[in-house]
């Protein structure tokens, strides 16, 4: 991935958002098989079977808008990053990670994983 472009939320957690409803707009999808496709803006999860592959950064953003999660990275003091969620009066919050991508997939995996247990 080139440092000067957005990360999209990977095969499995395409699949997961699909599952939950993620339904905006995006410029890729997954194939059966995990391959990336880039297309037009579509929402490919009501239109095709296939799912869409939002960049992380979406996800999030749908997630704090449409389902109420708040969600964030930060970095401590050792330069060590955490993802935490807010949803339901609870927080949560990831391990630590060298790298804030790390921090960011393993806070995807905890939202979608709240999002499931609805």
């Amino acid at each position: 991935m080139s440092k000067k472009s957005l990360q999209l939320v990977s095969f499995e957690q395409a699949q997961r958002l699909k599952k939950a409803g993620f339904d905006w707009p995006v410029h890729a999808r997954y194939d059966e098989e995990g391959a990336l496709w880039r297309s037009g803006i579509c929402d490919h999860n009501t239109k095709g079977i296939f799912p869409s592959a939002p960049t992380v950064a979406l996800a999030f953003k749908w997630a704090r808008d449409a389902e109420g999660i708040i969600n964030f990275v930060d970095c401590n003091i050792d330069h060590y990053w955490r993802g935490y969620l807010f949803y339901d009066g609870e927080l949560g919050q990831t391990a630590l990670y060298k790298t804030y991508e790390a921090a960011e997939r393993a806070l995807m995996d905890a939202v979608l994983d709240e999002l499931e247990k609805e």
